[in-house]
Formats: structure tokens, C-alpha cells, sequence
């Protein structure tokens, strides 16, 4: 990831910690169309659109996520693998929450 790319994940994030969620779905957005199966942004962007009420768009930018993980591990080494599978289960948590907050 190029250095810019790395300054402006650090910026959504440190939006989306202080609340400025209009912020962070824009930075997170800038970062997807440079890299559009950057993970750290798609996960960035569900928690932003799950925190804006949007539970849909959340989902689906989660399930999206959840198929590049899948994707990524299969042609992962171990360590990457690893990180990946921990990371899917994040996702997944991500998207039972939502499916408990829609019962």
C-alpha cells in the first residue's frame, strides 16, 4: 500500500474513533476506489454504515468482505492465511450482530 494510502486509513480510522462517521465513510471510500478489495477499508466502512443506521448497506459491504477473505486465504502463505481467517471471523461476528439486530 502506497504511503498515502496508509495516511488516509489512519485518518478514517481516527474518524470513525472520534465519531466523525460523515469523515471516515469518506476517507474509507477514497481508499476503495484506489483499492477496491482493500480490506481494512471494507471493514472500516460496514462499521461506519452499521453506526449510521444504514444495516443493509452494512451487510452487504460485510458479506463482500467475508467472500475477498475467503479468496485471500486459499492463495494465502500461513501467517497471511492466518491473519486472513482471523480476520474473516471478525466479519462474521460483524455480521451476526447484525442479524440479531434485524430480529
Amino acid at each position: 500500500m502506497s504511503e498515502n494510502l496508509d495516511a488516509v486509513i489512519g485518518e478514517a480510522w481516527k474518524a470513525h474513533r472520534e465519531g466523525d462517521n460523515e469523515n471516515a465513510h469518506a476517507r474509507f471510500q477514497e481508499i476503495l476506489q484506489q483499492e477496491p478489495e482493500h480490506t481494512d477499508a471494507l471493514y472500516g466502512l460496514g462499521l461506519v454504515l452499521k453506526a449510521n443506521g444504514d444495516a443493509n448497506g452494512a451487510r452487504g459491504t460485510f458479506e463482500r468482505l467475508h467472500d475477498i477473505l475467503n479468496k485471500l486465504i486459499d492463495d494465502a502463505d500461513l501467517d497471511d492465511a492466518n491473519r486472513f481467517r482471523m480476520e474473516a471471523r471478525m466479519v462474521k461476528q460483524q455480521l451476526e450482530i447484525l442479524a440479531n439486530d434485524t430480529q
